[in-house]
């Protein structure tokens, strides 16, 4: 019986620990170096004395006196700091990897071919070749409330692709991290041939750090019903109509949002009859699609790997600025979840799995795929 209570009491432990630093723990067990906490240093000595296995048990079991005699602000204090730690140098060692980027051609290519087989060789965009009447317009979540495809609602639809065998020789990206503020990285944005940007930022407050060009902006259901109130009885089309007139060129719908699809042709006909703006229609099956591809996790991608997988198959070279999904700099600086400040941090896990998708761009850097842009511009 004690031994049974002992195993659940250790679990418990374990299970804690391993929410200590969230998606970093592992750098816990990497990192060598002396660290200010008690309970760092304490995982640490139990790690590197693992080739004994007595000195193991007693340490394992110093970490569980500890733990239960902290309190609960103890307990949140130690996490935070060892969170905040730990991660600032993981991420000062990585912004120091990504200062070296050569452009590799070769891979580039052979990941695009993968990426076009998955997808079949289809267009990414909804048009009345590929769309026809009796069709059905879903969300990415393939959710019960579609939109079925009538005479109407083709109309809205281009014949075909505006990118249709179209490359650029020079593509950016747009994310809308923090980490843009004060980088006066707007200019060098705006150089590159083609550039991308998501969800309606505001353009003029921000051209120092994060540019005014734009030739294709995406547009997500989940931020028209909570910025604009989408079909509630607070919903002003003015102030939706207001923001698009600091847009030109295509924007891009993502139906990213639980039975969405309802409000795709409303939204499509109102910007379109009242804005120079031509509205695209992702293929909802693409984002799928993408998601099998990359194989990150069971949550959807977000919008900025979304225009990421679609920039891959039309761009000779890509740059991304503003993917930065941490609250802190390098040098440890706070840094607000977007730009703009019209989003919190308190919702970083709600959709998408930010951490992973990370990573697979720092990946796609290293191999020369594409540059990852985390310092400033000057």
């Amino acid at each position: 019986m004690r031994l049974k209570r002992l195993h659940g009491r250790i679990g418990e432990q374990w299970r804690w620990m391993k929410r200590l630093n969230h998606h970093y723990l592992y750098l816990v067990i990497m990192e060598k170096r002396n660290s200010n906490s008690q309970l760092a240093n304490c995982l640490l000595s139990w790690i590197n004395l693992r080739s004994t296995l007595v000195f193991c048990v007693l340490t394992f079991m110093i970490c569980i006196a500890m733990y239960g005699t902290m309190s609960a602000t103890t307990r949140r204090l130690y996490t935070d700091t060892i969170n905040r730690n730990i991660l600032q140098r993981h991420l000062a060692k990585t912004s120091l990897k990504l200062r070296t980027w050569e452009n590799n051609i070769t891979r580039r290519a052979e990941l695009r071919t993968r990426l076009d087989e998955h997808m079949k060789h289809t267009s990414f965009v909804c048009t009345q070749e590929n769309t026809p009447i009796g069709a059905q317009y879903f969300d990415t979540f393939h959710s019960k409330k579609t939109m079925g495809i009538d005479a109407e609602k083709q109309r809205l639809l281009p014949k075909v692709s505006p990118f249709s065998n179209t490359t650029f020789k020079t593509c950016s990206i747009v994310g809308n991290s923090g980490i843009l503020n004060n980088s006066k990285c707007g200019r060098e944005i705006d150089s590159w041939d083609f550039v991308m940007r998501s969800n309606l930022q505001q353009i003029q407050p921000f051209v120092e750090d994060a540019g005014k060009k734009m030739n294709l902006t995406s547009l997500s259901p989940s931020l028209i019903v909570s910025r604009y109130k989408l079909f509630g009885k607070e919903f002003d089309v003015t102030n939706l109509l207001e923001a698009m007139q600091e847009y030109v060129g295509y924007m891009l719908w993502i139906p990213n949002s639980k039975g969405n699809a309802v409000m795709t042709f409303p939204v499509t006909q109102l910007v379109q009859e009242n804005t120079e703006i031509e509205v695209l229609l992702l293929n909802s099956e693409h984002t799928e699609k993408f998601q099998e591809f990359w194989q990150l996790s069971k949550k959807t991608i977000s919008t900025g790997l979304t225009l990421v997988s679609i920039a891959l198959s039309m761009c000779e070279e890509l740059h991304l600025y503003g993917f930065w999904p941490f609250p802190l700099t390098a040098d440890g600086q706070s840094v607000e979840m977007h730009y703009s400040g019209d989003l919190q941090w308190s919702s970083y896990f709600s959709h998408h799995d930010y951490p992973s998708e990370f990573d697979l761009l720092t990946k796609l850097h290293y191999q020369g795929i594409l540059k990852l842009h985390v310092d400033k511009c000057y």
